[in-house]
């Protein structure tokens, strides 16, 4: 009787076990699905053609276009504030019924050389924050508190450009709509903000941010050189004025600097000085 109670009890823990190990291999298994599922690809990061543009073009407050992604359809209106450092997207994706839905909204900021996108895609919000060239910032404050300092012209030559720094940076652009993709192309390269550039400024930007579009560039990598100009011989309060500040920044779309996109020329002078 011994004999037969050891039995059971060993045929009953191995029939436990059995059952144990099938029940962690089902909930394993579900904690997988379930993990796969959140880190699945968001479907505005997936590559991008045919663009079809509705209303207006890249550079431009307001847009209106089409796309074809993952074999749908999408249909995008993008409105901007005048200085692109707010952008309101609204993301629709064709039916089968032709019908055009709303699928995703996007608000990108850009604020002190720090762009934040907000994504609302069917429900499931994401943000994500990065720096568009930290050295930048501390160039461009030193220039206005330069102009600040010392206010309108002051009649002394200028000295030569002289460069003083060269930083290599790149953003990520993957999620990021046509007029996102722009605004954040004229804030590293057009001193933060679109309003009262040259219209060859405008076209450059506008050009690189055509390409990034068009050819679906998920990273754009950029070098851009800083440099200079100050007063010839001027008195001991006016040393270090920086009369004028100029933005040169070479745009890749690839981590070697082997695929050139286009140069972008960015010249701000203090009031009252010009070339």
């Amino acid at each position: 009787m011994q004999i037969i109670s050891i039995r059971k009890l060993i045929a009953s823990i191995l029939t436990f076990t059995i059952c144990l190990t099938s029940f962690n291999s089902t909930v394993a298994f579900a904690a997988t699905n379930v993990t796969n599922q959140e880190m699945n690809q968001s479907l505005l990061s997936l590559k991008k053609s045919n663009y079809n543009y509705l209303e207006g073009k890249p550079g431009d407050t307001h847009l209106v276009y089409t796309y074809e992604s993952n074999n749908d359809t999408y249909k995008v209106i993008e409105n901007a504030d005048d200085n692109f450092e707010k952008v309101n997207t609204t993301i629709y994706v064709e039916n089968t019924e032709g019908v055009f839905v709303k699928y995703a909204t996007q608000t990108l900021t850009i604020n002190n050389f720090t762009s934040t996108l907000t994504t609302n895609e069917n429900g499931y919000v994401t943000t994500e924050q990065q720096d568009l060239l930290p050295a930048k910032k501390s160039q461009n404050n030193n220039f206005i508190s330069s102009a600040l300092a010392a206010g309108s012209y002051q009649g002394y030559k200028l000295t030569n450009w002289k460069q003083i720094s060269t930083t290599n940076y790149s953003t990520r652009i993957t999620n990021y709509s046509a007029t996102a993709v722009f605004a954040v192309i004229a804030y590293i390269a057009a001193d933060g903000a679109t309003d009262g550039l040259s219209g060859a400024v405008v076209a450059a930007i506008s050009a690189v941010a055509g390409k990034i579009i068009d050819e679906a560039i998920p990273i754009v990598y950029y070098r851009q050189i800083y440099s200079e100009k100050k007063l010839v011989n001027p008195p001991l309060s006016l040393r270090n004025f920086v009369v004028g500040s100029k933005w040169l920044t070479y745009f890749y779309s690839d981590k070697a600097h082997s695929q050139f996109i286009r140069s972008v020329t960015d010249i701000v002078y203090a009031n009252g000085y010009e070339e």
